[in-house]
C-alpha cells in the first residue's frame, strides 16, 4: 500500500454530473482519495508522476507540454471507444488518435472498445490490457428502499443522452405494443409516446436511480455499438436480468445474466427471463460484484500504471528522427535478426540528447515493439498506404512529431530522399546523412564499369543530399575518399564513424569447434561471392560450413550444396543475440566479398576472438592485416580454398590472429561510436561537446 500511496495523479479533466465517462472519472477520484494517493486536476502543478487522459476529453498539446517539463511522467489513455462507431464527430477521433500515440499506458474498456478502435476505425495505435468500467455495488444492490408501479412486470430502461443509436424508438415501440408491461424511462427520452404504461422518470441522482432499478423486474436496451454502458453494469449490481441488443459490448458485460433481443422477440425474451427471474437476478448480482466492484477494477488499473512506470516513458517531441532504409521496417529488422543491433547505439544515446524516434515503412503493427524500444518513438504508416503514397505524404502525416525535432538523420543514402523531402517542410531540423555504403560507389562496383542506371539515380540523389546535409557520415575512410572525389564536399563536413560492435556481448568464448568449423554471418546476395565460397569449400571433405542469414541467393545456394554433397548448413536469419553463442561454435569465420564498406558480422567475430579470412577488397583489407589480424585471399573459389586450408591447419595461427582481431574490434566498440555520435549530434545541435 505504500507504494500506492507515493504515486500522485494528475486528472485534468472537468467532470460533469451526467454520463457514463464521468461517472467513472467521479469513481476513479473517490477510489484514490481511499486508499490515500494524491490527485490534481491542475496540469501546471507537474508535482504527479501519471496524467491520466480519458478518450479525447485532454487535448494532445496539453499532453505534450506537460512530458516537456515532465520527462519522466507517464500518460494513461482511457479509451472509450471510436467516436465514429457512436455516431459522433470525428474530430474527436483525430485528438484520441494524437493522444494515444504520447501514451505509455492504453487501457480499453471491452473487448469490443479494443476492437472498434484498433481494427473498425483504426483510431488507436497502441494495445493494452482490457479493464472494465466499475459499478458502486453497495448503492445499485437488489435490497433496500423500492417504489411501486401498477404493472405487475416492468422494464427499466436508462439513457443520459439523446443519441439516435441509443435505440429509444424501439423502446417506444416495444412499450406501444405490450401495453400490459410497464416502461419506466430514466433519462432523456424526447418524443416518448404518453402511454398509460410509460412512466417517465426523468434525470436522476445515482440513489434514486438505484431505488428505481431494484423495483423493476428486468433492464432492456436496445443501444447500439456501446463500449461499456454503465447502466448496463448499475442493472446487474441490482440484481436485474438484461435483455440487451447484441451489439457493441452488452454481450461480453451481461454474460449468461440476460439474453439478446431485438424488437420483433421482445415479448419471448421477457416472458424467458420472467419465468427465470431468481436465478438470473443471483446470477447478475455475483456477476457485478466479482468482476465491475471498483475494488476488483481499480487495483488493475493501478496494477497496469505501475507495470507501465517500470518502462521507459513514451516520446513526447523527439529531438532525432531517424529515417529507415526506403522500403524498411523494424519487422523486417527483426526479421532478419538485427533489431537489437541497429537500434542499441540510439538506445545509448537517448539519455543525452532527448527522445529518438523512428521513421518506418511499415504498417500499424510496427508499434508493438514500442516495449523493446524501450519508449523509443515509432512513426509509421499505420494507414497502409501504398509505399510511394506514404513516402510523398510523410512529411505532413507525421507532422507533430517532425515539426519539433532538433535532427533527421538518415540511416542509408537509399531512402534519404524521404528525408530531404520532409526537411523542405521541416526547416528547423538539421539533417544528417549517414552512407553506411555509399549507393553509387556499390553500384558502380556491381556494375563493373558498365552504365547503370541504378547508379545513375544513386549519384542523383546524393548530389542533392550531401548539398543540403548539415553534416554527413561514412563508415569508412575508403568512403570519405570517394565522396571527397565524386562530389568535392569540404571534407570537415565529412565525419568516418566506423560501424560498431557491443564488445560486452561479442566477447571472447571457449572455442568449441572441432577444427573444421566455418561460419559465415550476412546477407545471401551476389555481392557476397558466396557461390565462389560453395566451390572452394565443395572439394573439402574435412570443412563444415554453416550459413547464417537470408536472401535471394538462398535456393540457388542450396541446389548447388545438395547437388555436390558438400556439408553447408543454411541456418536463415537467427536472433542478433544468439550470434555469439553461433560464432562460439566456430573455428574460423569467413567473408569471401568482391567488395564491402565497414562490415559488421567481420566486426562481431572479431570482437569473439575468432580468426577471420577475408578477400583482399576494399572494405576488408581496412580491417584485416595479413597473418597479423586476419586472413586475406583472393575472390576466386582457388584462392578462397588456400586460406581455409592453411587457417582450419594451422592452430597456433588462428589463437595468435584471434587474439589480435579482438584489439581491431575494440577500437570499434560501441563506446566508441557513442562517443563519436554524440559529438556530431551536438556540434550539429548547436551544443558545446563536454571537455
Amino acid at each position: 500500500m505504500s507504494a500506492d500511496r507515493s504515486l500522485r495523479f494528475c486528472v485534468p479533466i472537468a467532470i460533469k454530473p451526467e454520463g457514463g465517462g464521468n461517472y467513472f472519472l467521479w469513481n476513479f477520484l473517490a477510489y484514490l482519495k481511499r486508499q490515500g494517493m494524491a490527485y490534481t486536476d491542475r496540469i501546471d502543478d507537474g508535482r504527479y508522476d501519471v496524467l491520466f487522459a480519458s478518450h479525447w476529453l485532454v487535448p494532445p498539446e496539453t499532453i505534450r507540454r506537460a512530458k516537456r517539463s515532465n520527462p519522466g511522467l507517464r500518460v494513461v489513455h482511457r479509451i472509450d471507444g471510436a467516436a465514429q462507431d457512436y455516431g459522433r464527430n470525428p474530430q474527436a477521433d483525430r485528438v484520441q488518435r494524437q493522444v494515444n500515440l504520447l501514451a505509455d499506458l492504453t487501457v480499453f474498456q471491452s473487448q469490443y472498445c479494443r476492437r472498434s478502435t484498433r481494427e473498425l476505425f483504426l483510431v488507436i495505435a497502441h494495445d493494452g490490457p482490457i479493464i472494465h468500467n466499475p459499478v458502486d455495488v453497495e448503492q445499485f444492490r437488489p435490497d433496500g428502499e423500492r417504489v411501486t408501479f401498477p404493472e405487475p412486470v416492468t422494464v427499466c430502461c436508462a439513457t443520459w443522452s439523446t443519441n439516435p443509436r441509443k435505440g429509444l424508438q424501439s423502446v417506444y415501440d416495444a412499450a406501444a405494443a405490450n401495453p400490459d408491461i410497464g416502461f419506466v424511462l430514466c433519462g432523456r427520452y424526447p418524443d416518448a409516446p404518453r402511454l398509460p404504461n410509460v412512466h417517465m422518470m426523468g434525470v436522476l441522482d445515482r440513489r434514486t436511480l438505484a431505488t428505481i432499478m431494484r423495483s423493476c423486474t428486468a433492464f432492456v436496451t436496445f443501444s447500439e455499438r456501446e463500449a461499456c454502458p454503465n447502466v448496463v453494469l448499475e442493472a446487474l449490481a441490482s440484481g436485474l436480468p438484461v435483455l440487451y441488443k447484441p451489439s457493441g459490448a452488452s454481450p461480453e458485460l451481461v454474460g449468461e445474466c440476460g439474453l439478446p433481443v431485438e424488437l420483433a422477440d421482445f415479448r419471448t425474451q421477457l416472458d424467458r427471463v420472467v419465468a427465470d427471474r431468481a436465478k438470473l437476478s443471483r446470477l447478475a448480482r455475483e456477476r457485478a460484484v466479482s468482476r465491475f466492484s471498483p475494488e476488483r477494477v481499480f487495483p488493475l488499473y493501478i496494477g497496469a500504471i505501475r507495470e507501465a512506470l517500470a518502462r521507459p516513458p513514451a516520446f513526447a517531441d523527439p529531438a532525432l528522427v531517424v529515417f529507415l532504409t526506403r522500403g524498411m521496417s523494424l519487422r523486417r529488422w527483426d526479421e532478419a535478426g538485427v533489431l537489437e543491433r541497429e537500434v542499441a547505439l540510439y538506445r545509448r544515446l537517448r539519455p543525452h540528447i532527448g527522445p529518438v524516434a523512428f521513421v518506418s515503412y511499415g504498417n500499424r503493427r510496427e508499434l508493438d515493439y514500442r516495449a523493446r524500444l524501450d519508449g523509443m518513438g515509432i512513426l509509421c504508416n499505420r494507414w497502409s498506404l501504398p509505399a510511394e503514397v506514404y513516402r510523398w505524404l510523410l512529411p505532413f502525416l507525421h507532422w507533430q512529431a517532425l515539426s519539433k525535432a532538433a535532427v533527421f538523420k538518415t540511416n542509408q543514402t537509399y531512402g534519404a530522399g524521404a528525408a530531404l523531402w520532409a526537411k523542405r517542410f521541416h526547416r528547423q531540423a538539421k539533417l544528417v546523412a549517414r552512407s553506411g555504403y555509399v549507393w553509387s560507389w556499390n553500384a558502380e562496383r556491381a556494375a563493373q564499369g558498365r552504365w547503370s542506371w541504378e547508379r545513375w539515380r544513386a549519384r542523383r540523389l546524393e548530389r542533392a543530399l550531401f548539398r543540403r546535409a548539415d553534416a554527413i557520415v561514412v563508415t569508412a575512410e575508403a568512403g570519405k575518399q570517394y565522396l571527397l572525389q565524386r562530389y568535392a564536399i569540404p571534407a570537415e563536413r565529412i565525419q568516418v564513424i566506423p560501424n560498431y560492435v557491443d564488445t560486452s556481448r561479442f566477447a571472447p568464448a571457449e572455442r568449441r569447434g572441432s577444427g573444421r568449423r566455418l561460419i559465415f554471418v550476412g546477407r545471401l546476395h551476389p555481392e557476397k561471392n558466396l557461390i565462389g565460397l560453395l566451390e572452394a569449400v565443395s572439394p573439402m571433405d574435412n570443412v563444415e560450413l554453416v550459413l547464417i542469414g537470408d536472401g535471394p541467393l538462398r535456393p540457388r545456394l542450396e541446389q548447388a550444396a545438395a547437388a555436390a554433397q558438400a556439408r553447408i548448413a543454411f541456418l536463415g536469419a537467427r536472433p542478433h543475440g544468439e550470434l555469439p553463442e553461433q560464432l562460439s561454435r566456430a573455428d574460423a569465420f569467413i567473408l569471401p566479398s568482391f567488395y564491402e564498406n565497414h562490415p559488421k558480422a567481420l566486426l562481431e567475430a572479431m570482437a569473439c576472438g575468432l580468426p577471420v579470412i577475408g578477400t583482399d577488397v576494399p572494405g576488408i583489407r581496412e580491417l584485416i592485416r595479413h597473418r597479423d589480424t586476419g586472413y586475406l585471399c583472393a575472390t576466386s573459389p582457388e584462392g578462397i580454398r588456400a586460406a581455409i586450408r592453411e587457417v582450419l591447419g594451422n592452430a597456433a595461427l588462428r589463437a595468435e590472429m584471434g587474439r589480435r582481431a579482438r584489439e581491431v574490434a575494440e577500437q570499434s566498440s560501441l563506446e566508441r561510436a557513442l562517443e563519436q555520435e554524440l559529438a556530431l549530434l551536438r556540434r550539429v545541435m548547436g551544443e558545446p561537446c563536454p571537455s
